[in-house]
Protein backbone atom coordinates (compact mmCIF):
# COMPACT_ATOMS: atom_id res chain seq x y z
CA UNK A 1 0.00 0.00 0.00
CA UNK A 2 1.46 3.08 -1.03
CA UNK A 3 1.69 5.87 1.74
CA UNK A 4 -0.68 9.14 0.60
CA UNK A 5 0.45 11.93 3.21
CA UNK A 6 3.84 12.67 1.55
CA UNK A 7 2.08 13.88 -1.90
CA UNK A 8 -0.52 16.13 -0.62
CA UNK A 9 0.84 19.38 0.19
CA UNK A 10 0.51 20.82 3.31
CA UNK A 11 -1.66 24.14 3.54
CA UNK A 12 1.72 25.95 4.37
CA UNK A 13 3.21 25.05 1.35
CA UNK A 14 -0.01 25.98 -0.57
CA UNK A 15 0.00 29.35 0.79
CA UNK A 16 3.67 30.04 -0.02
CA UNK A 17 3.32 28.71 -3.53
CA UNK A 18 0.22 31.01 -3.68
CA UNK A 19 2.24 33.91 -2.42
CA UNK A 20 5.51 33.09 -4.86
CA UNK A 21 3.03 32.95 -7.90
CA UNK A 22 1.97 36.74 -6.84
CA UNK A 23 5.31 37.63 -6.68
CA UNK A 24 6.52 36.32 -9.76
CA UNK A 25 3.22 37.01 -12.09
CA UNK A 26 4.51 39.86 -14.76
CA UNK A 27 3.46 43.38 -13.27
CA UNK A 28 1.57 45.46 -15.78
CA UNK A 29 4.16 47.62 -18.27
CA UNK A 30 1.11 50.10 -18.42
CA UNK A 31 1.03 51.87 -14.75
CA UNK A 32 3.45 53.23 -13.09
CA UNK A 33 3.45 54.12 -8.99
CA UNK A 34 5.02 56.65 -7.97
CA UNK A 35 5.19 56.32 -4.16
CA UNK A 36 6.86 58.24 -1.65
CA UNK A 37 8.61 56.20 1.36
CA UNK A 38 10.18 58.41 4.30
CA UNK A 39 13.83 57.44 2.77
CA UNK A 40 12.73 59.39 -0.19
CA UNK A 41 16.50 59.11 -1.76
CA UNK A 42 16.12 55.53 -1.59
CA UNK A 43 12.84 55.11 -3.41
CA UNK A 44 14.24 57.59 -6.35
CA UNK A 45 13.17 60.74 -5.66
CA UNK A 46 15.86 64.20 -6.22
CA UNK A 47 15.95 67.03 -4.22
CA UNK A 48 16.86 70.32 -6.27
CA UNK A 49 17.02 73.62 -4.74
CA UNK A 50 17.67 77.13 -6.96
CA UNK A 51 21.17 78.30 -6.37
CA UNK A 52 20.66 81.33 -3.32
CA UNK A 53 17.26 80.36 -2.65
CA UNK A 54 16.13 78.51 0.95
CA UNK A 55 14.89 74.77 0.13
CA UNK A 56 11.41 73.74 0.79
CA UNK A 57 10.56 70.75 2.85
CA UNK A 58 9.17 67.58 1.96
CA UNK A 59 7.99 65.43 4.69
CA UNK A 60 6.51 61.87 4.37
CA UNK A 61 3.75 60.88 6.69
CA UNK A 62 2.36 57.58 7.90
CA UNK A 63 -0.16 57.05 5.22
CA UNK A 64 2.16 57.52 2.71
CA UNK A 65 1.35 61.24 1.56
CA UNK A 66 3.80 63.47 1.04
CA UNK A 67 3.67 67.04 2.75
CA UNK A 68 4.90 70.15 1.23
CA UNK A 69 5.77 73.06 2.77
CA UNK A 70 7.43 76.20 2.36
CA UNK A 71 8.20 79.51 4.24
CA UNK A 72 9.77 82.24 1.79
CA UNK A 73 11.66 78.91 0.01
CA UNK A 74 11.54 77.54 -3.43
CA UNK A 75 12.14 73.61 -4.27
CA UNK A 76 11.51 70.51 -6.79
CA UNK A 77 11.26 66.59 -5.48
CA UNK A 78 11.42 64.60 -8.76
CA UNK A 79 12.25 61.38 -10.04
CA UNK A 80 13.04 59.14 -13.70
CA UNK A 81 10.66 57.68 -15.15
CA UNK A 82 11.27 54.26 -16.65
CA UNK A 83 10.68 53.06 -19.62
CA UNK A 84 7.73 50.78 -19.88
CA UNK A 85 6.11 48.96 -22.51
CA UNK A 86 3.17 50.63 -23.11
CA UNK A 87 3.36 54.73 -23.39
CA UNK A 88 2.28 56.54 -20.29
CA UNK A 89 -0.16 59.06 -21.12
CA UNK A 90 -2.53 59.64 -17.67
CA UNK A 91 -1.34 60.99 -15.01
CA UNK A 92 -3.27 61.35 -11.40
CA UNK A 93 -2.77 61.77 -7.90
CA UNK A 94 -4.73 63.54 -4.96
CA UNK A 95 -3.92 67.30 -3.43
CA UNK A 96 -5.02 69.58 -0.97
CA UNK A 97 -3.89 73.07 0.60
CA UNK A 98 -4.22 73.41 4.14
CA UNK A 99 -3.52 77.24 3.98
CA UNK A 100 -4.73 79.90 1.93
CA UNK A 101 -2.77 81.17 -0.69
CA UNK A 102 -2.20 84.60 -2.33
CA UNK A 103 -2.84 84.59 -5.97
CA UNK A 104 0.23 85.40 -8.22
CA UNK A 105 0.94 85.97 -11.45
CA UNK A 106 2.08 83.00 -12.67
CA UNK A 107 3.03 84.37 -16.12
CA UNK A 108 5.73 86.86 -14.74
CA UNK A 109 9.45 85.96 -12.96
CA UNK A 110 9.62 87.73 -9.19
CA UNK A 111 6.09 87.21 -9.27
CA UNK A 112 5.04 83.70 -9.81
CA UNK A 113 4.97 81.82 -6.47
CA UNK A 114 2.28 78.85 -5.95
CA UNK A 115 1.53 76.57 -3.09
CA UNK A 116 2.03 73.91 -4.89
CA UNK A 117 2.61 72.14 -8.34
CA UNK A 118 3.44 68.95 -10.39
CA UNK A 119 5.38 68.82 -13.26
CA UNK A 120 5.52 65.99 -16.40
CA UNK A 121 9.43 66.45 -18.35
CA UNK A 122 9.49 64.87 -21.85
CA UNK A 123 11.92 63.80 -23.79
CA UNK A 124 14.07 65.87 -26.47
CA UNK A 125 15.74 63.39 -29.82
CA UNK A 126 16.88 66.31 -31.55
CA UNK A 127 17.82 69.57 -28.83
CA UNK A 128 19.83 71.96 -30.53
CA UNK A 129 24.02 72.30 -29.66
CA UNK A 130 22.65 75.74 -26.95
CA UNK A 131 19.61 73.14 -26.02
CA UNK A 132 22.20 70.52 -24.86
CA UNK A 133 24.94 72.91 -23.18
CA UNK A 134 22.00 74.70 -21.19
CA UNK A 135 20.75 71.39 -20.06
CA UNK A 136 24.19 70.48 -18.93
CA UNK A 137 25.11 73.34 -17.11
CA UNK A 138 21.25 72.79 -14.78
CA UNK A 139 22.47 69.03 -14.46
CA UNK A 140 25.57 70.33 -12.40
CA UNK A 141 23.22 72.08 -10.35
CA UNK A 142 20.81 68.96 -9.90
CA UNK A 143 17.93 70.49 -11.80
CA UNK A 144 16.20 67.73 -13.74
CA UNK A 145 17.36 67.39 -17.21
CA UNK A 146 14.91 66.70 -20.03
CA UNK A 147 13.17 68.52 -22.91
CA UNK A 148 9.46 70.25 -22.90
CA UNK A 149 7.71 70.25 -19.76
CA UNK A 150 3.94 70.66 -18.33
CA UNK A 151 3.32 72.30 -15.05
CA UNK A 152 0.34 71.96 -13.04
CA UNK A 153 0.00 74.50 -10.63
CA UNK A 154 -2.68 75.13 -7.54
CA UNK A 155 -2.10 78.67 -7.20
CA UNK A 156 -2.42 81.64 -9.45
CA UNK A 157 -5.26 84.12 -9.67
CA UNK A 158 -6.52 83.30 -13.20
CA UNK A 159 -9.17 80.70 -13.69
CA UNK A 160 -9.05 77.27 -13.84
CA UNK A 161 -7.81 76.12 -17.48
CA UNK A 162 -5.67 78.73 -18.24
CA UNK A 163 -2.64 78.03 -20.31
CA UNK A 164 0.28 80.07 -19.39
CA UNK A 165 3.83 80.07 -21.16
CA UNK A 166 6.34 78.86 -18.58
CA UNK A 167 8.29 82.07 -18.39
CA UNK A 168 11.40 80.28 -16.83
CA UNK A 169 12.02 78.22 -20.11
CA UNK A 170 12.48 78.39 -23.85
CA UNK A 171 9.77 79.67 -25.88
CA UNK A 172 7.79 77.27 -26.91
CA UNK A 173 9.50 74.74 -23.86
CA UNK A 174 6.94 74.95 -21.24
CA UNK A 175 3.62 75.26 -20.45
CA UNK A 176 1.95 75.65 -17.26
CA UNK A 177 -1.83 75.16 -16.68
CA UNK A 178 -3.91 76.33 -13.57
CA UNK A 179 -5.47 73.14 -12.13
CA UNK A 180 -7.00 74.81 -8.99
CA UNK A 181 -7.40 78.39 -8.33
CA UNK A 182 -7.71 79.78 -4.87
CA UNK A 183 -8.76 78.01 -1.50
CA UNK A 184 -10.36 74.58 -1.88
CA UNK A 185 -14.36 74.74 -0.37
CA UNK A 186 -13.44 72.88 2.66
CA UNK A 187 -9.49 73.78 4.59
CA UNK A 188 -8.02 70.42 4.05
CA UNK A 189 -9.88 68.56 1.52
CA UNK A 190 -8.31 65.91 -0.92
CA UNK A 191 -8.80 66.62 -4.47
CA UNK A 192 -8.56 63.48 -6.81
CA UNK A 193 -7.08 64.77 -9.99
CA UNK A 194 -6.74 62.67 -13.85
CA UNK A 195 -4.90 64.44 -16.83
CA UNK A 196 -4.67 63.46 -20.05
CA UNK A 197 -0.85 64.83 -20.24
CA UNK A 198 -0.46 63.49 -24.26
CA UNK A 199 -3.34 65.32 -25.06
CA UNK A 200 -2.45 68.56 -23.17
CA UNK A 201 1.16 68.11 -24.43
CA UNK A 202 -0.42 68.08 -28.30
CA UNK A 203 -2.09 71.32 -27.26
CA UNK A 204 0.17 73.00 -25.70
CA UNK A 205 2.85 72.54 -28.14
CA UNK A 206 1.32 71.45 -31.14
CA UNK A 207 2.95 68.01 -31.46
CA UNK A 208 2.46 64.33 -30.43
CA UNK A 209 4.04 63.54 -26.97
CA UNK A 210 6.96 62.01 -26.80
CA UNK A 211 7.82 60.01 -23.70
CA UNK A 212 8.08 61.09 -20.01
CA UNK A 213 11.20 61.45 -18.49
CA UNK A 214 10.80 63.29 -14.94
CA UNK A 215 7.87 63.90 -12.99
CA UNK A 216 8.46 66.53 -9.92
CA UNK A 217 6.38 67.83 -7.17
CA UNK A 218 7.08 71.82 -6.42
CA UNK A 219 6.69 74.67 -3.79
CA UNK A 220 7.61 77.78 -4.67
CA UNK A 221 6.70 81.21 -2.06
CA UNK A 222 10.21 82.80 -1.96
CA UNK A 223 8.88 85.93 -4.16
CA UNK A 224 5.67 87.18 -1.53
CA UNK A 225 7.82 85.55 1.04
CA UNK A 226 4.32 83.66 2.17
CA UNK A 227 4.06 80.21 4.14
CA UNK A 228 2.07 77.42 1.81
CA UNK A 229 1.04 74.22 3.54
CA UNK A 230 0.12 71.04 1.33
CA UNK A 231 0.08 67.44 1.11
CA UNK A 232 0.01 64.95 -2.42
CA UNK A 233 -0.60 61.55 -2.87
CA UNK A 234 -1.23 58.51 -5.09
CA UNK A 235 1.16 60.15 -7.46
CA UNK A 236 0.51 57.28 -10.79
CA UNK A 237 0.85 57.32 -14.43
CA UNK A 238 -0.65 55.24 -16.55
CA UNK A 239 -1.73 53.92 -20.04
CA UNK A 240 -5.06 54.46 -20.18
CA UNK A 241 -7.30 56.21 -17.73
CA UNK A 242 -8.30 54.29 -14.80
CA UNK A 243 -11.75 54.95 -15.17
CA UNK A 244 -11.97 52.53 -18.53
CA UNK A 245 -10.49 49.87 -16.71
Amino acid sequence: MIETTNLIPSRFTMLALCVLAVLMAPQPSGALDLKFSPDLKKAGWRLHTPRGHQPASFVVETDGSLSVSADGAVSFLYATVPDVTEPLRILSWQWLINKDFPGTDLSMPGADDRALAVHVYFSDENPSLMTKLGRGMASLFGAPVSGRALTYVWGGKRSVGTVIPNPFMDEGDGAIIIRRSGPPDVAGTWMNEEINVADDYQSAFGKEAPKITVVAVSADTDDTGAFSQARIRGLKLAAVSTSLR
